[in-house]
């Protein structure tokens, strides 16, 4: 028998019940601190892996049943293996897939706030178990009219806390990110805006059914179409698609055809919103494709769609020029018109991360120096993500802090990141359709 996930049957939605449950998990944290040290006087002291383990654990075991802006933020830091210990980004990752859906008596709250009436009187079939939960909603299947539909249902109190939760997760996060009050703070109007449009499932709409009409031209890409009818400030009605998430479908060894087809599909997917539209779907995990039987690959989720604009345009992508990066004045230019180097940078500090940001813009841009590419490259990979872990390191040992760069870019990096992953994951050469550079 199929063992039932844990449900949720209330999540704290006060300020008070929120800031209790943080307090908690920090007074838990102190206490594996103390102990691991008292541990060390006596010479029985665990590793210091240990210790970020039974803290991550603590920590992301709060957060997921605060869900939220909270559990958010843990998974965008997630993202950024520049800064979490590898424990805490392991967790805090698999929070983005593994967290425990909402009871069916709260997910018809919200549809009686949202429409006056129980899911059951709005469609005509309504699953009562949540197919997909993740941080800020859950999904539901439905039927009505004879169109098969997926449903996201928004958390309760979850974008009435965002301001309150950011609040509360900010020491956290400074502390983890090693940065210095005055600088986090860069980050976090950044954080703040996003999850207040993640949580406007009127502004998600908006997006998809931009999105929709926009992305037409990629091959093979499909895009749900959306339902203004079903959907709410904090539910969303949307087309189901039938098919498997990328990381399912990876696992049943599709063929090689198969693999290069869904790469070079998510590929042109990206360069196109990024060349022609001037956005992009800033939140590429497996998580958000899901491929069908004929290997078509449908993207979903645009709470997170990021506008580029002009002037950043014109100021970052230059960085990716040969010809720039091998100019050293038209390269450190750029690099203090974006704010990665700054006017209190010492002569040592200009000139380590000077090094350092262009070794990694020189990987970030590789793969558009080539007609085609294949991002599993075993020396490119080591590259790429080895380099971000040892420069997160020497950062740190120099006292160096990362807030840097502009806002923009925190997006825009971790997107060519995540996208980056998954193309070598999938492991197969791509053409280069669009050029952004």
């Amino acid at each position: 028998m199929e063992e039932k996930r844990k449900e949720f049957e209330s999540i704290p939605t006060s300020k008070v019940q929120r800031a209790m449950k943080v307090l908690g998990v920090g007074a838990k944290v102190g206490g594996n601190y103390m102990a691991h040290y008292t541990k060390s006087i006596v010479g029985a002291q665990g590793t210091k892996d240990d210790l970020n383990r039974k803290n991550a654990e603590a920590v992301i075991g709060t957060l997921g049943e605060m869900k939220g802006t909270a559990l958010k933020m843990a998974q965008m830091l997630s993202m950024d293996e520049f800064t979490l210990p590898e424990q805490y980004q392991k967790a805090f990752s698999q929070a983005q897939h593994n967290a425990p859906p909402l009871s069916f008596p709260l997910v018809q709250k919200t549809f009686r706030s949202q429409f006056g009436k129980d899911a059951n009187e709005l469609f005509d079939q309504f699953s009562k178990n949540a197919i997909h939960a993740a941080s800020i909603g859950q999904v539901h299947r439905a039927e009505k009219d004879g169109l098969k539909l997926a449903v996201k249902v928004q958390y309760p109190g979850v974008a009435d806390s965002i301001e309150s939760d950011i609040r509360l997760m900010k020491p956290i996060a400074q502390r983890i990110m090693n940065v210095a009050p005055k600088e986090i703070e860069f980050y976090i109007e950044e954080v703040q805006k996003t999850l207040v449009e993640e949580t406007d499932y009127l502004h998600e709409l908006k997006m998809g059914e931009l999105l929709y009409e926009k992305c037409a031209p990629v091959p093979n890409l499909i895009i749900p179409k959306y339902y203004p009818e079903l959907t709410r400030s904090r539910i969303l009605t949307m087309e189901y698609i039938e098919g498997e998430t990328l990381s399912e479908w990876l696992a049943l060894s599709p063929s090689k055809e198969a693999r290069q087809k869904v790469a070079q599909t998510i590929w042109d997917t990206f360069l196109f919103q990024i060349q022609e539209l001037k956005m992009v779907h800033a939140d590429p995990h497996p998580g958000n494709f899901i491929i069908t039987e004929k290997n078509q690959v449908c993207l979903i989720d645009f709470g997170c769609v990021k506008t580029i604009e002009q002037e950043f345009f014109d100021n970052f992508f230059p960085l990716l020029k040969l010809e720039v990066l091998n100019n050293k004045e038209l390269f450190l230019d750029k690099l203090y018109l974006l704010n990665y180097l700054t006017e209190k940078d010492t002569p040592e500090e200009i000139a380590y991360l000077y090094d350092t940001l262009k070794q990694s813009m020189q990987l970030i841009a590789e793969p558009f120096q080539h007609d085609e590419f294949n991002f599993a490259s075993s020396d490119y990979i080591k590259g790429l993500y080895g380099q971000g872990e040892e420069l997160a390191k020497e950062m740190r040992k120099r006292q160096i802090n990362s807030a840097r760069g502009p806002r923009e870019g925190i997006y825009l990096l971790r997107t060519f990141y995540g996208l980056y992953m998954i193309l070598a994951k999938l492991g197969e050469t791509v053409k280069l359709n669009y050029s952004i550079v």
